[in-house]
């Protein structure tokens, strides 16, 4: 009877905890996709306001970075990543400035970018995009210099944490020589940079300071979707649609969701620039980013305690 009543508590006991951990666990698929949105490092460098444009603007809005985008992404083999992708967009940010040596001996213009291309594979289902991954590629370069003096280098993320973000810069054949930090200054309407540039090589070796004022862009492509009167387009409608529902969730992964509705067959270059301005709080990203941190490592603590129950309850 005894071993009776202690095999029906344990039973019970277990039923419990079954039920408070298939309560959490049923909720673990929607946190791990908030943690997919939010705990991307270079998802909270942007400056708190963001600008969006069409692909086809794009040389008109960054003239001095076309280029040099173009040619990085050559080197990164982006082109054939793009043939794969249904839709994506690129963000651009930019920081302008200027670095002083640390014995004041000399000054320098300072131009640094970061881009983070993000898509979505093809795909002929609407069902399918949930289930699609939101792919990424990121890169950079900093230049220092002007005109014949100038020297740019390219930049991988080293470290990320909520204060600062460390950079090594790489030559033209791939060493890495010297590093850069800095960290974020919010204001209203601008986000400042400052930090610490070291070369080991180069014209500008030595340390540096870094101040820079960043703004960001997002360039997307447009959507084309035939006329409704147009039956023999019922394909590129369809196509049209599904464009439109990745490029949801892919600005929605930006902070972007609102706008992402508001736009909607919209043509962005006949809108206002204010209309294309979009205000982004990144410190609430971030802080959504450790609640969902905090809420899988919960999930994970409360599975390994139900298993270790479960082992000592059946010894």
């Amino acid at each position: 009877m005894k071993f009776n009543i202690k095999l029906s508590v344990i039973l019970s006991l277990l039923l419990v905890i079954s039920f408070f951990a298939t309560s959490v666990f049923a909720q673990e698929n929607e946190v791990e996709i908030v943690s997919e949105e939010v705990t991307e490092s270079t998802d909270v460098l942007s400056s708190d306001e963001v600008e969006v444009f069409e692909e086809e603007e794009i040389g008109e809005e960054l003239p001095e970075t076309e280029e040099d985008i173009k040619e990085i992404e050559e080197e990164e083999g982006i082109e054939e990543i793009e043939k794969r992708a249904m839709f994506g967009i690129t963000r651009v940010t930019i920081g302008e400035g200027f670095v002083v040596k640390d014995d004041d001996s000399d000054a320098q213009f300072f131009r640094g970018v970061w881009i983070v291309k993000k898509f979505i594979e093809r795909t002929a289902n609407l069902e399918d995009i949930e289930n699609r991954e939101i792919e990424k590629k990121d890169f950079g370069f900093v230049v220092i210099g002007i005109a014949e003096e100038k020297e740019k280098f390219r930049i991988e993320m080293a470290e990320f944490i909520e204060e600062s973000v460390k950079f090594n810069l790489k030559d033209n054949t791939g060493n890495i020589v010297g590093n850069m930090e800095i960290k974020p200054k919010k204001y209203r309407k601008i986000t400042l940079w400052y930090g610490d540039l070291t070369l080991n090589s180069g014209k500008y070796l030595g340390t540096w300071d870094i101040t820079a004022v960043s703004k960001t862009k997002i360039v997307k492509p447009r959507i084309e979707r035939p006329a409704a009167w147009n039956i023999f387009a019922l394909r590129k409608r369809r196509e049209a649609k599904i464009k439109e529902e990745i490029q949801q969730r892919i600005l929605e992964n930006e902070g972007l969701g609102e706008f992402a509705r508001a736009i909607k067959g919209k043509d962005l270059s006949k809108l206002e620039e204010n209309e294309r301005i979009i205000a982004v709080n990144t410190e609430e990203r971030i802080r959504e980013r450790i609640e969902a941190k905090q809420r899988i490592s919960a999930v994970a603590k409360a599975r390994a305690g139900l298993e270790e129950f479960e082992q000592k309850a059946f010894e």
